[in-house]
């Protein structure tokens, strides 16, 4: 018994005119953190104002990253001109 193996290359064109939804939500969720992190009342916590406002810090880092990486991916596909997926 013969296994044939068939490869196939499919490739999608990248739609360019696209809108950065991704980059909208991650900015709107790092300006909402840095809010409540400068907002955030120190006397009324259950635990140190230090330790909140590390939490928050932390915490506030994840958006801003895939704020970043977002921003960079949309860049590289708006400006890319052979940007295709390869499947």
């Amino acid at each position: 018994m013969q296994h044939i193996l068939v490869i196939m290359d499919i490739t999608v064109p990248i739609n360019r005119n696209r809108f950065p939804i991704a980059v909208i939500v991650y900015l709107f969720m790092t300006i909402l953190l840095v809010l409540n992190l400068i907002y955030t009342k120190t006397e009324n916590m259950y635990m140190n104002g230090l330790f909140n406002w590390i939490f928050n810090s932390v915490a506030l880092l994840f958006p801003l990253l895939f704020a970043i990486i977002a921003f960079s991916e949309y860049i590289k596909t708006r400006f890319d001109k052979s940007a295709m997926i390869k499947i």
